[in-house]
């Protein structure tokens, strides 16, 4: 069957649903596209907050991972670029430095604030093992992400580096 005959047919049946079921169909289609035009983390984190919603306690845990959810699909795409710095070698010692200072204060912020690694990264809209990599200083955080945390703690991101007062 030629793409224009495939093109009419559906778009005969298209016309014969109701309006509700046109409105579902058209937005299944554009979150589908935004999915695959994801970075495969994204995707991974998606998946993860859609297991966590049958098994979500109440219905502000449902609405955190909504948002999440949603935050994930609606951000435009970041655009990246190879770094020259192989995955496996070590960080350079200034940036090692500012990540164990910036995961010892998220640390001891949320053990302050009496929150575990699950709490903070759910209020945050990110993952437990994303919190944990960020505390143990094996990944650094983006401002973005700072702000997220520093929200969901309730300080200014300064508390979290001083460099952004």
């Amino acid at each position: 069957m030629a793409t224009t005959q495939l093109d009419k047919s559906f778009a005969e049946a298209f016309e014969e649903l109701s309006d509700g079921q046109q409105l579902i169909t058209m937005a299944l289609g554009v979150v589908v596209k935004r999915m695959t035009a994801l970075a495969e983390s994204d995707r991974r984190d998606l998946l993860e907050l859609f297991q966590a919603l049958p098994t979500a306690k109440g219905r502000e845990e449902i609405q955190s991972i909504r948002r999440a959810m949603l935050e994930i699909l609606t951000d435009p795409p970041i655009q990246s670029r190879r770094m020259s710095q192989a995955v496996d070698e070590p960080m350079p010692p200034g940036l090692k430095k500012w990540t164990e200072h910036v995961g010892g204060r998220i640390r001891e912020l949320r053990e302050k604030a009496g929150m575990s690694q699950t709490k903070l990264a759910e209020k945050a809209g990110l993952t437990q093992s994303h919190v944990s990599r960020l505390e143990k200083a094996e990944h650094s955080a983006t401002h973005k992400t700072l702000m997220k945390i520093a929200s969901a703690l309730g300080v200014e991101v300064g508390r979290l580096d001083p460099c952004l007062e």
